[in-house]
């Protein structure tokens, strides 16, 4: 590389890494004290590992054995195979509804306040996005996209409401039920763990089952709407923000393809 670039480069970095810094700053004013978490009375390690497989196999066998896959049988499999593991988990658990207590000490207690929280994550977002791109621009020489949004092209307009209303409403739904009502919580309820372990391994792999090419943006999501999880004890909070931003995804792909 030459002089100038690698000075664009580490220029890009500073901004990335400041918008990032910004955004733990000011989320670090609404940590509060954290809401309780109760380990699971039922479950037990090999359940999720379990679910894992059923998650990954019946998209796996549907992708194999029946038609080729296209963005609208994409979600019909992610959707089947997501309830399948919710149900397995909440049979395993004798509760379909992974609840936690909140505590009245804590700053989140509003949709206001979980919102509020978003708004402080997005410098840091936007940041690492940023960082995500030239990653992924360097590794592929390509601009990464998701493989929702590149599907998009060429739907009808009835097709994009339904992938919309899967985007914004069924898959906020599953995903946090499953990476952070079941997975987090039974990780963080366990001492070896911890609440900030689980936080870590539940945003990873809650990462890695998306695209590779949006490991880093998705990671920090998840981190943002676990920790939100973690500190209110709501999860309807942390699926409010998902839905959210998957709403506001959406929007700028249909308006700005």
């Amino acid at each position: 590389m030459s002089t100038a670039v690698l000075l664009a480069l580490a220029k890009k970095l500073l901004f990335d890494g400041m918008g990032i810094l910004f955004s733990l700053l000011l989320l670090s004013r609404k940590a509060g004290a954290p809401a309780p978490v109760m380990p699971f009375g039922k479950m037990k390690g090999y359940d999720l590992v379990v679910a894992g497989f059923i998650f990954l196999g019946v998209q796996a066998f549907f992708s194999s054995y029946l038609q080729a896959p296209s963005l609208i049988l994409g979600l019909a499999y992610a959707l089947v195979a997501g309830v399948l593991a919710w149900l397995w988990l909440g049979w395993r658990e004798g509760s379909y509804l992974p609840r936690r207590k909140a505590t009245p000490n804590c700053q989140i207690q509003s949709f206001g306040s979980a919102f509020a929280c978003y708004a402080f994550a997005l410098p840091g977002l936007l940041g690492v996005w940023d960082l995500n791109e030239t990653l992924i621009h360097y590794i592929t020489g390509e601009v990464p996209i998701q493989g929702l949004a590149a599907g998009f092209e060429g739907l009808g307009f009835l097709h994009f409401l339904g992938v919309a209303v899967f985007a914004t409403l069924t898959q906020p739904l599953l995903e946090e039920g499953l990476f952070r009502g079941y997975l987090w919580r039974f990780l963080a309820g366990h001492s070896e763990w911890g609440p900030r372990r689980a936080l870590l391994f539940s945003s990873l792999v809650f990462a890695l089952a998306h695209e590779w090419q949006v490991f880093l943006p998705v990671f920090y999501l998840g981190l943002v709407f676990g920790w939100v999880y973690w500190r209110s004890g709501k999860l309807r909070y942390a699926f409010a923000l998902h839905a959210t931003h998957n709403a506001l995804a959406t929007s700028l792909i249909f308006y700005h393809p």
